[in-house]
């Protein structure tokens, strides 16, 4: 059982998945089966039996068929239940394929053979409809791009052993008309899995995943379309002549081996080997030859490449024959029929594996629009048309009694010539299509938008006062414009609202009107007076009173003081040790525009409680005070939230000095600041200097390495463990830094060119990430395009990290390696919660203490420390308190606690919750890791037990799941916003902290607003 089970993983299909790709495989292998009987037995009996000349009629004939029948098809798909549809397709395919074969034993054989023959490609087309419209039925566009090549694979193996199995079959059933036996057998063994298929899963909706969704409209491109827009034409040319190509090639190795085998036996067996070995052949080129072909050469050899080397067999095949003749008696016709047939064999090849996916990526680069409408009418209609035309050629051609095989191939390497021209045109058209899609406008979406609090304002007085609270603590930035809706709204000060409130509106009037003598809002008495040259102190005293009337005279005393004195008394304010009037003299401070106050007011960006009020007042004061800020980002011994903030402030300002010092800090060694200043950066469109590009290239490289490192870390699994917490911790890390290295190149590239390619990227489709790797192609400096290319490919991690090993110190390492690595790495490389992780998955690999685990009791970050500590302390209790003797005391009684996660490790949480998480907090994907760094797992007992409550208070909000529901691939929830209203039974017990809030709220803005929304 578990050998299988490694087979699936090796494979990449998921447990779910494994039974509908067994039964989808098998059916393939029997649809494989059948046509490659089919195939052999029909072209052997109609070339022993019509002369070469019919061969072009069949083909006419044939193609009127299959348009008819294709379009019956086309009609009951939207009028039946696609399960029946696909049941009764086969069933006809059946009884069709049973009836010519019963009919040799009743009628004329000769016109049983031409109905054989021209039933072959309309009943192959019917059942590969009903086939691949099962599977897109099963599987979503996701999993297909796994899954797809997989199942398809099926239907090559079967042809290939239907081919190879030709003398046999020909020996036991005693000639080729009863292949077409072995054809039924097949064709009924493909329905009852159609019946066992459609019995298992519901085939009659479309599957889709969510990004799967269609929004934009499509058009409808008329014929005419096509010859106004040169691009389109030219596709249309390149599919029309590519299917003359074929026809002709298929006409002229048909002649030379019906020649060379007169017997139908032999005739028969050839074919048969023949097949096999080109279907063999296909496979190869197509899973090792095409990627590696497409990476080295790009697109223009992979689709010149069928027509050149036709060229070069098509014009030795003509020297041959016209020196050494072209008839069977010739002495020089063995060379002529494997030239012939080496024309076939890779005219066929080079279709199927290269010229097909090739021309799938120039769809990519139409409008969204007419897209799948103008490859519908190519791949359909343009298709059977040009089909219809190859028919008439050989016919027309066929009737001129001067024209023989000679000169067939002659008027092939005519029409090569023309397509080889015709594909260079293409790609000319291709590279221009490209240029004008980066041109077009892209919706980058707007920062602002995304970022929106709530309109709504409740008419609950307690209701509101929290709310205005939590988003002037965690919003700051859009405080005032909650107030400024909440205040034209009512159009005076709510007398509900708490005093800070209140003095806020006011502020904010005074903002507008530039004066308080109209205000309406302002409540003065004559009863309260402040004396001239009164003392701070005095004036704190007023600011204090819990009377409207004392607050509000001394902020009119403050505000028509001169400004000098005025100045000089605010700054005493803040520096009594009066939490409420620090924050009113703060706040002051912004509304006055005293920029003289900015380097006391950057002080109060450590204070936990002043911190909101000082950024609303800086933020004030940025667009004149900026430099000032600036400079004290460089200060010493200042905290990152200190630093952070200061970014946040200056990234607001549009100037050629704020650009450069973001842009000197997108380099920074602490990843926060690193990636706050990137963000800032993309939010301010700067246009990018000459003189900038070394430091944006810089940072592109070692972004680049990261994501390398990331990359070699996931290869190291190998399908191995690929559901563990660490494989999912490692895919988010790999998720941020990839989504750091877009947003950088956003910044030095045009941002609308980077968003369209990120979002072919994002469609997880192999056209979708060629034709993104196409675009790159056009815009990327030499220097660091080809590790972009390499980290965007579309091809297994595992590969991807030996291709980077050219670039990054990077490589694959064992999984205890792998252990040690992440333990080991530099923390402004990797999140806290990934070093857990690995932390906790230590002892699955090692029974001994090794230097890197050791290193980590001495960790300033008390998480890993006490994690570090409670794994030495299981394995040598002896080392541990060696260990233990030589951590400061300080660190030292963090070792004496348990371990805060040891009931619900975050192995629980990151494997079962975290798409719940992300649901509730509005997370992305790629800030999915750093945000869970930020997240507190608190044990059940903590919220029953009153006497160890006390630091719960400091709690934003609680996310609680329901524990027994772990198995849910949607968690049962609730939300608390205090823990005293927790019902624990069982639960496990997110907290999020109002210390963690505060630093969320300048790097991870959205959610910060999503969580404030939500209670």
């Amino acid at each position: 059982m578990k050998e299988k089970y490694s087979l699936y993983k090796s494979l990449n299909i998921e447990a779910n998945e494994v039974v509908p790709v067994v039964l989808l495989i098998t059916q393939s292998v029997f649809l494989g089966i059948f046509y490659g009987t089919f195939d052999i037995g029909a072209h052997t009996l109609f070339l022993k039996t019509f002369p070469e000349d019919m061969i072009p009629k069949a083909y006419i004939i044939s193609g009127m068929v299959g348009i008819v029948m294709t379009a019956v098809f086309s009609k009951y798909q939207s009028i039946i239940r696609f399960s029946s549809l696909a049941k009764y397709t086969l069933l006809f395919i059946s009884l069709l394929t049973i009836l010519v074969r019963i009919f040799f034993e009743f009628s004329a054989a000769k016109w049983t053979v031409f109905l054989v023959f021209i039933l072959l490609g309309p009943l192959n087309i019917l059942a590969i409809l009903a086939f691949w419209g099962t599977v897109s039925r099963i599987f979503t566009l996701r999993q297909g791009k796994r899954l797809f090549g997989i199942i398809d694979s099926g239907q090559v193996f079967g042809i290939i052993i239907s081919s190879y199995a030709i003398p046999l079959i020909i020996t036991f059933l005693n000639g080729t008309k009863n292949l077409l036996i072995i054809s039924s057998v097949s064709i009924i063994a493909a329905m009852i899995f159609e019946m066992i298929i459609s019995r298992r899963f519901n085939l009659d909706i479309e599957t889709h995943s969510p990004t799967e969704v269609k929004t934009d409209e499509q058009e409808q491109v008329k014929l005419q379309h096509f010859i106004k827009t040169p691009y389109i034409l030219y596709m249309a040319l390149f599919v029309i002549f590519s299917m003359f190509t074929a026809f002709f090639v298929q006409y002229s190795f048909l002649v030379v081996t019906n020649e060379q085998y007169p017997g139908e036996d032999d005739l028969a067996k050839f074919l048969g080997f023949f097949t096999g070995s080109m279907m063999i052949f296909t496979f190869v080129v197509k899973t090792f030859v095409y990627s590696k072909l497409m990476k080295t050469y790009g697109l223009k050899i992979s689709l010149m490449l069928s027509s050149v080397l036709l060229l070069i067999f098509t014009g030795l095949a003509i020297l041959v024959g016209l020196i050494s003749g072209y008839h069977l008696t010739s002495a020089g016709f063995i060379y002529f029929f494997l030239l012939i047939s080496l024309s076939k064999l890779f005219n066929k090849t080079l279709k199927d594996a290269l010229e097909v996916p090739s021309f799938k990526l120039l769809y990519q680069s139409l409008k969204k629009s007419i897209r799948f409408d103008v490859q519908a009418k190519i791949d359909g209609t343009i298709n059977e048309i040009a089909a219809l035309i190859s028919g008439l050629l050989l016919g027309g051609l066929g009737l001129l009694t001067f024209i023989t095989l000679i000169h067939f191939s002659v008027f092939l390497f005519l029409l090569l010539a023309v397509w080889s021209l015709i594909t260079v045109r293409l790609y000319k058209e291709y590279r221009k299509s490209l240029e004008e899609s980066l041109k077009e406008e892209t919706d980058l979406g707007s920062e602002e938008s995304a970022y929106r609090l709530s309109e709504k304002i409740t008419s609950d007085n307690n209701a509101l006062n929290r709310k205005l609270t939590q988003i002037k603590r965690f919003t700051p930035d859009r405080y005032l414009a909650y107030l400024d809706s909440l205040y034209k709204q009512s159009g005076q000060i709510n007398q509900g609202l708490s005093k800070m409130h209140r003095i806020e509106l006011l502020l904010l009037e005074f903002t507008n009107n530039k004066s308080l003598e109209k205000s309406k809002s302002l409540k003065l008495s004559k009863d309260v007076q402040i004396a001239p040259n009164a003392a701070a102190h005095e004036i704190a005293a007023f600011l204090a009173s819990t009377d409207e009337a004392h607050y509000f005279t001394a902020l009119n005393y403050i505000l028509k003081l001169e400004a000098k004195p005025r100045l000089n008394l605010l700054l005493a304010l803040m520096r009594i040790p009066m939490p409420e009037v620090q924050k009113i003299s703060i706040r002051l401070c912004g509304t006055l525009s005293d920029t003289d106050s900015t380097s006391t007011l950057a002080e109060f960006l450590d204070s936990e409680h002043l911190m909101p009020d000082a950024m609303i007042s800086l933020d004030q004061l940025a667009q004149d005070s900026y430099k000032v800020l600036i400079q004290m980002f460089y200060k010493t011994d200042i905290s990152l939230t200190y630093q952070l903030a200061l970014l946040d402030l200056v990234g607001h300002i549009n100037t050629e000095d704020t650009a450069q010092f973001l842009l000197e800090n997108i380099n920074n060694h602490k990843k926060e600041i690193r990636q706050k200043a990137i963000s800032q950066l993309k939010a301010f469109n700067y246009q990018v200097k000459e003189k900038d590009y070394p430091k944006l290239y810089h940072a592109i490289t070692q972004t680049a390495q990261n994501v390398a490192w990331d990359i070699s870390a996931l290869a190291s699994f190998n399908g191995i463990a690929t559901e563990s917490p660490l494989f999912t911790a490692i895919e988010f890390e790999f998720q941020n830094h990839r989504n750091l290295l877009m947003q950088l190149l956003a910044i030095t590239y045009d941002p609308r060119s980077v968003q369209h390619v990120s979002d072919h990227l994002n469609s997880d489709t192999a056209e979708g990430i060629g034709y993104a790797l196409e675009l790159f192609d056009l815009f990327l400096a030499e220097e660091i395009k080809p590790f972009i290319l390499a980290i965007f490919e579309d091809i297994p991690f595992v590969e991807k990290a030996l291709l980077l090993e050219n670039f990054f110190p990077v490589k694959v390492y064992e999984p205890n390696e792998l252990i040690i690595q992440i333990i080991n790495r530099d923390p402004n490389l990797i999140s806290r919660t990934t070093k857990k992780i690995a932390l906790q998955e230590y002892t699955n690999y090692f029974q001994i203490i090794t230097d890197e685990l050791a290193a980590q009791i001495f960790n300033p970050v008390k998480e890993l420390q006490v994690l570090s500590s409670q794994i030495i302390q299981e394995i040598d209790p002896t080392k541990h308190q060696q260990l233990k003797a030589r951590v400061k005391p300080q660190y030292r009684r963090n070792l004496d606690q348990k371990r805060l996660l040891e009931t619900y490790p975050e192995q629980l949480v990151l494997n079962n919750y975290y798409r719940a998480i992300q649901e509730i907090c509005g997370l992305e994907n790629p800030f999915f890791i750093d945000f869970f760094d930020h997240l507190s797992l608190i044990p059940a007992n903590e919220i029953k037990n009153k006497q160890v409550n006390d630091h719960l208070i400091n709690y934003f909000v609680f996310l609680v799941f329901d524990h027994k529901e772990i198995t849910q691939v949607d968690p049962i929830y609730e939300i608390y916003e205090n823990y005293d209203e927790i019902k624990v039974a069982g639960e496990v017990i997110i907290g999020i902290s109002n210390q963690a809030m505060t630093q969320l709220m300048l790097t991870q803005k959205q959610t910060v607003q999503q969580l404030i929304n939500l209670i």
